[in-house]
């Protein structure tokens, strides 16, 4: 992915990208086989990252994000997504539910991997040479749920992030430890609001994300009719 010089540069200086994939903004209840649910809203992401960049020495960095996703259940228990953060990152990842899988429990317990994946080519202050930015982050989250009626629950996910990266500046390469806590509001057509904290475990930074999503369902029956499928 390619930017004009200056905001890519800007951009990259605020790490955008890598980031995304510590946000969940879902619960640990699965939908069913069929199902679909879109999610569009925003994130705000902040890190205490010393960085010397461009001449410039950086203390930490706060930057938005637009989140779009898309979720789907394709087997019992079974769940997919995917979540593409604007502009510079793509996230994939399936869920599994262990426990509370009777719709009338109040409690649910499910767990999964995660894959994200951001990659930004950008231009030095002089314009005269390249950085490329790629990083990979492997995750395993676990989902603990309530929801003590249909038009609210809380999800606290603790998960343990991996990453891998070749640019110290921009993500340094090791594990990340932390967690989201989310609270949706509404049923069919529902807010979702996330905040969450991780630590690098190798590395002395902290980061901090928190924002929220608009989620509704989609019927991908009259989807395909539309498209004559």
């Amino acid at each position: 992915m390619k930017f004009p010089s200056k905001l890519a540069s800007t951009l990259a200086l605020l790490g955008l990208g890598g980031c995304a994939s510590l946000s969940s903004y879902q619960e640990a209840r699965v939908l069913q086989k069929g199902e679909a649910r879109i999610g569009i809203g925003g994130s705000y992401y902040n890190d205490d990252l010393k960085r010397t960049v461009f001449n410039d020495t950086g203390t930490g960095t706060t930057y938005p994000v637009i989140n779009v996703s898309g979720r789907l259940g394709v087997w019992n228990n079974l769940e997919i997504g995917v979540l593409y953060a604007i502009p510079g990152a793509i996230d994939a990842d399936l869920k599994y539910q262990l426990l509370g899988r009777d719709s009338a429990s109040d409690w649910q317990l499910s767990t999964g991997l995660k894959g994200g994946y951001a990659n930004l080519e950008v231009d030095d202050s002089s314009g005269n040479s390249k950085v490329e930015v790629p990083v990979v982050d492997l995750t395993v989250p676990v989902y603990l749920g309530w929801t003590p009626t249909p038009w609210m629950g809380l999800t606290v996910t603790p998960q343990f992030t991996y990453r891998i990266s070749d640019n110290e500046t921009f993500y340094p390469h090791g594990p990340i430890a932390g967690a989201n806590v989310d609270m949706r509001l509404g049923k069919e057509f529902s807010l979702v609001g996330e905040f969450g904290y991780h630590r690098h475990l190798t590395k002395d930074y902290s980061l901090i994300n928190y924002g929220a999503v608009f989620q509704f369902p989609v019927h991908l029956e009259s989807v395909f009719k539309m498209v004559g499928l």
